[in-house]
């Protein structure tokens, strides 16, 4: 669970940068790596 939530921290960190609020692309691949976390979180319980 600490793995996701890291990944999680990281994501909002990231998502607040003008760089990747400004690039459709970076929201695109930080939404699928919150999905692949949050689905890697589950298998593990």
């Amino acid at each position: 669970m600490l793995l996701a939530e890291a990944i999680t921290k990281f994501a909002i960190e990231v998502l607040q940068m003008p760089e990747t609020k400004n690039s459709p692309e970076m929201v695109a691949a930080i939404t699928e790596l919150l999905k692949i976390s949050r689905t890697n979180s589950y298998v593990q319980l």
